[in-house]
């Protein structure tokens, strides 16, 4: 996650910047960024972005978190770091607290929002809490008690999400 906090992520807080000591990865990719490189950067939660990326994530439409097409799914099962991405800023926009998706919170917000940007059909609120629970690792550990879905299985529910998404309407 971002050194802040993922509810810091937020669109008018990323500026243009180069760093000038440490080490900073692009968010997206993993790359190291060189200290006089110019790179996007949020100055509230220190996400950093290496220009490539920038350029892949508006070329392609990855940015919004609006409307999810067809395309626009296979794409980013083509496209790991961004379905990752994408990942943190549902999160972001839900206000999710300590990195975890809360089983509340992933109920009466994100599925909801997922769901609908994708265009397919809300499930029962039992479905939702057994796909939910399917990426909970942590919850199935014996005796152990969930945070939420951190942001790898958040992650990972929203790719599946995304496949389903490809491949009932493609068929």
């Amino acid at each position: 996650g971002s050194a802040g906090g993922l509810g810091a992520l937020a669109a008018g807080s990323w500026s243009l910047g180069v760093r000038r000591r440490g080490r900073a990865r692009c968010g997206v990719c993993s790359t190291e960024l060189p200290s006089a490189e110019a790179h996007l950067e949020c100055g509230v939660c220190g996400f950093h972005m290496c220009r490539p990326c920038d350029r892949k994530g508006v070329l392609k439409g990855f940015y919004s978190l609006g409307c999810v097409d067809v395309e626009a799914a296979k794409c980013l099962m083509d496209d790991t770091d961004w379905v990752r991405y994408k990942a943190q800023r549902y999160m972001a926009a839900a206000g999710v607290a300590q990195d975890h998706v809360g089983l509340d919170l992933w109920l009466q917000k994100v599925a909801v929002r997922v769901f609908g940007d994708l265009g397919v059909d809300m499930p029962t609120e039992q479905e939702l809490i057994q796909l939910y629970r399917r990426f909970d690792r942590r919850g199935t550990e014996d005796g152990a008690v969930s945070q939420g879905l951190n942001e790898e299985e958040f992650s990972d529910l929203f790719f599946q999400l995304l496949a389903r998404c490809a491949d009932a309407i493609s068929l």
